[in-house]
């Protein structure tokens, strides 16, 4: 792999910064970084991200502090060379190139031949027992996926195995999902089935009174108009009206007769506006059965499909014990009694023939499909995996550049193709990119989001602006990162 021989020809060529003093404040807390001066009354340490690509001064009173260690400097230049042996992973699903193999145990083994003391030498021979064990099944032509070495021939149906099991996984945790759907949709539909009957109950009182009002006794000239009333015996009548005239008359009480419209308008939206929610509730629950049905079919599939691919002797993968909805959909059915029906023969027996001619043209069918879907899933997994070692190899190429090229001060606007890392640059103040030049390569970290330290940043990009590290252009170096950017879409 030529990127990786990149790398590893940058893993002694130092970092611009060593991260190994340490100050222990009275509250317990440990602040790592590199000290960088001091007075009578306070601290400057600089305190960087986990890749240290960003880095920040924090000044800390000295009334704070318990204690502070320092590391001599040749205890920092040894954590430093140390922490650049960090690229020289091991990659469980792929094996590296002989060469390759054997610059990464040699760079090894310089570390201990320069520091042979080191509180780090057990951890690098450990490395080296591991890459040499490597190299020898590489000798021996064995390729490697998860973690085990076998013949080329046989990694594809590992491969396929492994990214089957992955759908199982996949399509159980779907089903899975759509059942605490349902769950959490039938929760909410029995809350608003339990606030609809207090509603009802309100809307039966108030039609109650405004049925029957209860009536009062008032003078004849205060009877509001329009207001029904019966005047009082001896000419007492429910069933006349009268709208003058002396003495006293029979009204419905304003006052109830009011309150009860007040609370029958306001029961009425409440009720309108709980059975619009249950009946998108219901259109929810009814469409999360139908998805849970197809979850159930997609899962089932996925283990049949698991399981042929299996040695005879691997147990086969278990599926949800609980029933599925479909099936009791159906034993629902089946136990409500028909009133009136004559026993029949079961469906399959009726209808066997036509099972018969349908099962074969689908057999038919899946034959000839096979060979035609079993190219195209090789093919897929072989370009997933390409592409997994290409993002591998852009991110370590991007950290070479932050870590040795040189971060030029001030808002710069690099010249060149970008291309990004991924999706690059996005609205959200995230994203990393290289920008390919003539003279210069860039790294760029988008670092725009408000919760950033917009102090570090010297790229332009249109927002708040983004941290960049350059090296001379290289045409090697242009070709790798273009190549592996096509390569990891």
């Amino acid at each position: 792999m030529k990127v990786s021989v990149l790398v590893l020809a940058t893993l002694f060529l130092g970092i611009s910064q060593a991260f190994s003093d340490s100050v222990t404040l009275n509250n317990g807390e440990i602040i790592r970084g590199e000290i960088v001066s001091e007075t009578d009354a306070q601290i400057t340490i600089d305190v960087s991200n986990a890749s240290k690509t960003i880095i920040s001064h924090r000044l800390i009173l000295k009334s704070d502090i318990k204690t502070v260690q320092r590391e001599s400097v040749q205890q920092k230049q040894e954590q430093q060379v140390y922490e650049a042996l960090t690229p020289l992973q091991l990659d469980p699903d792929h094996e590296f190139s002989k060469t390759d193999y054997e610059r990464g145990i040699d760079t090894l083994n310089k570390f201990l031949t320069t520091y042979p003391e080191s509180k780090f030498a057990e951890d690098v021979r450990q490395k080296i027992a591991l890459w040499k064990s490597e190299l020898s099944h590489v000798e021996k032509g064995e390729v490697k996926f998860d973690n085990q070495w076998m013949a080329p021939d046989e990694k594809t149906p590992f491969m396929e195995r492994f990214l089957k099991h992955q759908q199982v996984q996949e399509t159980a945790g779907a089903l899975q999902s759509m059942k605490d759907k349902l769950s959490s949709l039938g929760n909410q539909r029995q809350k608003l089935t339990d606030l609809i009957a207090p509603i009802e109950q309100s809307m039966r009182r108030a039609q109650e009174v405004l049925a029957n009002p209860p009536k009062i006794r008032v003078p004849a000239a205060q009877v509001p108009p329009g207001q029904p009333a019966v005047q009082s015996p001896p000419y007492y009548d429910l069933h006349k009206t009268y709208h003058s005239g002396a003495g006293e008359f029979i009204i419905s009480d304003p006052v109830v007769v009011s309150k009860a419209q007040t609370d029958m308008t306001f029961s009425q939206s409440q009720m309108n506006q709980a059975r619009q929610q249950l009946a998108t509730i219901d259109v929810s629950i009814n469409d999360t059965k139908q998805k849970i049905a197809q979850k159930e079919w997609d899962n089932r599939t996925a283990v049949a499909q698991l399981q042929q691919m299996l040695p005879p002797s691997t147990p086969k993968p278990a599926q949800a014990t609980q029933p599925t909805v479909s099936s009791q959909l159906v034993a629902s059915a089946s136990s409500q009694p028909v009133s009136g029906a004559t026993e029949q023969k079961p469906w399959v027996v009726r209808n066997w023939k036509k099972l018969a001619v349908a099962g074969g043209i689908l057999l038919a069918l899946l034959i000839l499909s096979y060979p035609l879907s079993r190219m195209s899933a090789q093919a897929r997994l072989k370009k997933d995996q390409q592409a997994r070692v290409a993002r591998e190899e852009l991110k370590k190429l991007f950290d070479r550049i932050m870590i040795e090229g040189e971060r030029p001060s001030g808002m710069n606007t690099p010249e060149g193709e970008t291309v990004p890392i991924g999706k690059g640059q996005d609205a959200s103040g995230r994203g990393r990119w290289f920008v390919v030049g003539p003279d210069y390569v860039w790294a760029v970290q988008n670092n725009g989001r408000q919760d950033d330290d917009w102090a570090f940043n010297n790229v332009e990009t249109g927002g708040p602006g983004a941290i960049g590290a350059c090296v001379a252009a290289d045409a090697e170096l242009a070709d790798s990162i273009k190549t592996l950017a096509k390569t990891s879409r």
